[in-house]
């Protein structure tokens, strides 16, 4: 590169697999108009790959030092709307991000979450019907359409670039699931609780881009969705 250039260094020589995953998904989103670390060298055999440096403007940064809110939040929600547009297929890859598999992924509340509160763990039954009324939620309830889902928007992922842009990271577990879960995600981030106000103009906006979406199925999908990210984390 050129003289003075800064880059990162990725280390992912202990799940290789992930470098495949990272590189592949940092196309789709470039190919899709969303700016992603431009890929410098890539050692696929070690697990290692040499990135752009985004610097380290990340929004949970900005927000810290009092930056304006909404006018990060609306970059956020216009990557979403970038993301959802983009994607018209299942790209070759991408894994599906299924309510089956969402459902599975709760079986760690009963590892964690259950013992610290509860004197004696779970019965298979209870495990069972638990894991079985997430599968129904998960089927039931509005998703806000299938497509590219992230699994980890939000403000620590994203960072503003020199040229005002939202550049967005740590998008090597995306999968091809309900689009309600990353909006879900940015707007109901359990490290930062965002005001109400600035929550409302993201839906808002998000409704505005896609109004075919109504109001109450935006709700109960982000009711559903953020709910089963809410277990998890």
């Amino acid at each position: 590169g050129k003289a003075g250039q800064n880059a990162i260094l990725m280390d992912a020589h202990l799940e290789k697999e992930n470098v495949e995953a990272f590189i592949r998904v940092a196309q789709l989103l470039s190919e899709a108009g969303v700016s992603t670390p431009k890929i410098l060298k890539a050692d696929y055999k070690n697990g290692f790959v040499l990135l752009e440096d985004f610097g380290d403007q990340t929004f949970t940064r900005l927000l810290k030092n009092g930056e304006n809110a909404e006018n990060l939040y609306d970059l956020a929600v216009d990557n979403l709307i970038q993301i959802r547009r983009g994607f018209s297929a299942q790209p070759t890859g991408i894994p599906g991000f299924s309510p089956s598999l969402r459902a599975e992924q709760l079986s760690i509340v009963f590892d964690w979450l259950w013992p610290e509160i509860l004197p004696s763990g779970p019965s298979p039954e209870q495990r069972d019907e638990f894991i079985d009324l997430w599968r129904t939620a998960l089927k039931e309830a509005p998703n806000l359409g299938i497509g590219l889902v992230h699994r980890d928007f939000h403000v620590d992922n994203l960072m503003r670039l020199h040229d005002g842009a939202c550049g967005v990271l740590d998008f090597q577990d995306a999968a091809w699931g309900p689009l309600a879960y990353d909006l879900a995600s940015l707007i109901e981030d359990a490290r930062r609780p965002l005001e109400p106000e600035i929550r409302a103009r993201c839906i808002d906006r998000y409704q505005a881009a896609f109004p075919h979406l109504n109001s109450e199925e935006i709700s109960a999908a982000i009711a559903v969705h953020g709910g089963q990210r809410h277990m998890r984390v």
